[in-house]
């Protein structure tokens, strides 16, 4: 799934808890030529930018990679996982309201505030009923793996002022990637047990294996 400018004949990849919700504000901007809030206004929009700017199928975006730029921002996998834990579960608290996930763990006895710790080692029961952090904490080999030798700009997320630059002269104005989707704790690997690392370790290691020339994984 890609973003596609055939304005500006960019082709961008984007993934959960990688600057994903503020590339599709940007992009909404350049293309529409209005910030998609005052859009919603203007035109009494609701809901999410995703329902206005939705990403392209393969089957659209392939037949046009090649002549396009192709752009993806990624993040150390398991700072990635980290932020989605601390963004979408303690801030936003989406287990209890996305997705209609609440009744089935509690009908098996999980809690719809895990902790780090208990959300780890059920990783894959919450992954199971809740479709929506099953795609914010997906490993992003699953998601560009297939592609990503191929996209031409590849950027870590401390790179996006060079992302910003980049923009800027395809554009010919000064672009700002907006900040999205940021709230919540911040949690550091040190917040993780040895054995919660390790299983993220093994979940994520096809992830490091792609992204090797941007990190390396932690220690256990």
């Amino acid at each position: 799934m890609a973003i596609v400018s055939h304005k500006h004949r960019v082709v961008f990849f984007p993934m959960a808890k990688n600057c994903s919700t503020s590339a599709k504000h940007l992009f909404y901007l350049l293309d529409v030529g209005m910030p998609f809030r005052t859009a919603k206004k203007k035109y009494g929009l609701w809901g999410h930018v995703h329902k206005y700017y939705p990403t392209q199928t393969k089957e659209e975006w392939q037949q046009i990679f090649d002549a396009y730029e192709s752009i993806v921002i990624v993040r150390d996998p398991i700072k990635r996982f980290l932020s989605a834990y601390g963004n979408r579960i303690v801030h936003m608290k989406v287990l209890e309201t996305v997705g209609g996930a609440s009744a089935r763990i509690l009908a098996a006895g999980h809690p719809l505030q895990p902790s780090l710790e208990e959300f780890v080692q059920n990783l894959e029961f919450y992954c199971s009923v809740s479709s929506y952090m099953k795609n914010h904490i997906a490993p992003q080999e699953k998601i560009v793996g297939d592609i990503f030798p191929k996209i031409k700009r590849v950027y870590d997320t401390s790179q996006v002022p060079e992302f910003e630059a980049f923009m800027s002269e395809r554009c010919g104005s000064q672009i700002v990637l907006p900040r999205e989707q940021s709230g919540g704790p911040k949690f550091t690997v040190s917040d993780l047990s040895e054995r919660s690392l390790g299983k993220l370790l093994d979940f994520y290691r096809k992830d490091y294996k792609m992204l090797s020339r941007f990190y390396s994984p932690p220690s256990l």
